[in-house]
């Protein structure tokens, strides 16, 4: 699961440092000695500002408000909202402060040893092996609870409580492999975090991440890369 931080706190390890910045810059937010690079002393990582099309040498980029929806963007990143959408800080969030009792200090990738390999021909089932359920904004793991397609793949899950599924992370080729692999594993899990919130067992879902090393699409521009910013089901 998502890395075992405190839900009650923004910066579980006291080390000045956000959980969120601390995540998406491949440092460790339950260890003090583990830190990312902010170069303008914002708050937001070199790592996550260059993602975002930031300055990472200009702090007025933490208090300024690229969605204009009222909150500054280090309040979205901490909250793990979409920056480019007004909208999103109104939803339930799921993913950068993960309510989980997980204490590990590394990420781990849920293993499911048994898996259908071929798709039940059961009619309640209406996702199809390889589909692609969720889509990333750039640099981001944040899930919209309000999701239809996650939501009806929750609900059919449950139904259907013999069909185990394993959730692939992917990302686009912008950025480094260590991050783009750490990123595909924070978008599974957050798509396996918010399902089992959902009433689904956790007996039915694995995930792993991929990185950048399966795209389905050619990484050519920028719709295809944002094609590959996804999670896609395999059973």
């Amino acid at each position: 699961m998502i890395l075992g931080t405190d839900p009650s706190k923004v910066d579980s390890d006291g080390d000045g440092q956000s959980d969120a910045a601390e995540k998406l810059a491949l440092s460790n937010p339950m260890d003090k000695t583990s830190k990312y690079v902010d170069s303008d002393g914002d708050g937001m990582s070199d790592v996550f500002e260059k993602a975002n099309s930031f300055d990472s040498n200009d702090p007025s980029d933490a208090v300024s408000d690229k969605d204009g929806d009222g909150l500054s963007n280090v309040d979205e990143m901490i909250a793990g909202t979409n920056l480019s959408d007004p909208l999103s800080f109104k939803t339930d969030r799921v993913g950068l402060t993960s309510k989980t009792n997980d204490s590990k200090n590394e990420i781990e990738e849920k293993d499911g040893e048994s898996t259908i390999n071929s798709s039940p021909s059961i009619p309640e089932f209406s996702f199809s092996n390889g589909d692609d359920i969720y889509y990333f904004e750039y640099g981001s793991f944040y899930v919209n609870r309000n999701n239809s397609q996650l939501n009806n793949l929750a609900k059919e899950l449950i139904d259907n409580k013999n069909i185990k599924v394993k959730l692939i992370g992917h990302t686009d080729n912008d950025g480094s492999e260590a991050l783009n692999m750490n990123l595909s594993k924070y978008r599974a899990s957050t798509v396996y975090d918010f399902l089992v919130s959902k009433g689904v067992s956790d007996s039915q879902i694995s995930f792993q991440g991929l990185g950048e090393n399966s795209p389905k699409y050619p990484n050519t521009n920028k719709e295809n890369k944002r094609k590959n910013r996804r999670v896609e089901i395999k059973y």
